[in-house]
């Protein structure tokens, strides 16, 4: 008898559903047949359970180890949310909406606060406040595209089949170059998130941090076939909301690498990827790695991002100004990742998910919904 870890399912379940009808990605755990006699002793029941860790290939480790990671690990992408943080300006007097400038420009205008007291304090004379600085998005953004690198992929038989037999066999060649819906992304998975923020909605913990994954799923998301060797044109654009990566434990050095796992639904003949046989219908996952400082100064370390100039946002050096070090997510940025699927990035597909690990004051804000430009990754091969 099997003793399971969590009981989820039972015999009228639709399996084919499992376990994504609890908002999991398909390969994210490991379902168990148990069989118990029954309270009488007089026959067997069946159930199904899945179990509370799994072993599964560490994302941006060995290959030929395994870890356990628990299904729990896995979050959401997050809510949309806002920061500020500014002096402010007050007055003694009422003010309602239309006495407010309008507009970005004509909040960062001085002539337009006359009677107004800038970098002042709310007293018991305070009616009307004003932030001088812009509220801005408390988030990072992820912009995700996914396309073809040639026309023709490889998958990994060859080396399959010499570690089942004495033979040699060639790879499969698998074209795509027919349609739009060979292969179609169905999910993006993000490792190193923290499951907790503060205040500035920066990680809270650091020890040992960075620990869940973010699955977002994105529906089905067709890649355009690729119309010539050197493959073809970019899939949809898919958006993930997710925090601000910065850790402070690497001040002044290199900031943690992401690893992104792409989840691909198979609509054509199987395949052999990394160890198993991906057969028609089924889902895998391809994994790519974006390093903030591939391709960029490892002396400079805030090359690569234009900083806001009139306003400081986290994290804060000592003088209350904004720590100038890139990060792969950046709140209030936009990070853009192109990734490829390249002529051997089936060779690496997996089956499991890989381990990614006062009431009559009023308060005026002006608002500046504009996702700054983050680092852009492009030409990321999967399975490199």
């Amino acid at each position: 008898m099997v003793t399971a870890d969590k009981q989820l399912v039972n015999e009228n379940s639709d399996l084919n559903k499992f376990p994504s009808d609890f908002n999991l990605p398909f390969g994210s755990v490991i379902l168990q047949f148990l069989i118990a006699k029954n309270e009488t002793n007089t026959g067997y029941t069946f159930k199904y359970a899945y179990k509370g860790t799994v072993e599964t290939y560490a994302m941006g480790g060995s290959t030929t180890t395994t870890d356990a990671f628990d299904p729990l690990n896995y979050v959401y992408p997050a809510e949309l949310c806002y920061f500020g943080n500014s002096p402010i300006r007050v007055t003694n007097d009422t003010k309602v909406a239309n006495d407010y400038p309008d507009g970005v420009a004509e909040w960062n205008n001085s002539s337009n606060w006359n009677g107004w007291t800038t970098g002042g304090h709310v007293l018991s004379t305070t009616r009307s406040v004003a932030m001088q600085y812009n509220i801005n998005y408390g988030t990072a953004l992820l912009e995700t595209t996914v396309r073809y690198g040639t026309n023709v992929l490889q998958d990994n038989n060859a080396n399959i089949q010499k570690q089942r037999k004495d033979a040699t066999e060639s790879n499969n060649q698998i074209d795509v170059s027919s349609n739009d819906t060979h292969f179609q992304l169905t999910g993006i998975l993000v490792g190193g998130q923290e499951a907790e923020v503060g205040w500035n909605y920066l990680a809270k913990s650091t020890t040992p941090g960075f620990g869940a994954m973010v699955y977002d799923n994105v529906g089905t998301v067709n890649i355009p076939k690729a119309t010539a060797a050197n493959g073809g044109d970019k899939s949809a654009t898919c958006y993930t909301l997710l925090w601000d990566n910065w850790q402070e434990s690497q001040k002044n050095q290199k900031q943690r690498d992401v690893y992104v796992a792409l989840e691909f639904k198979n609509n054509s003949a199987g395949f052999w990827g990394e160890n198993n046989f991906i057969r028609n219908g089924a889902t895998f996952y391809i994994v790519g790695k974006l390093d903030p400082n591939e391709g960029r100064s490892t002396t400079d370390l805030s090359e690569g991002i234009t900083w806001p100039t009139n306003q400081a946002l986290p994290p804060y050096d000592s003088d209350g100004s904004t720590i100038k070090q890139r990060r792969v997510f950046i709140q209030d940025y936009m990070t853009t990742a192109n990734f490829v699927i390249g002529p051997t990035s089936l060779q690496h597909a997996l089956v499991a998910v890989p381990d990614l690990r006062s009431g009559q004051i009023s308060l005026g804000l002006s608002v500046d919904l504009k996702w700054q430009t983050g680092l852009t990754f492009n030409d990321i091969v999967l399975g490199e």
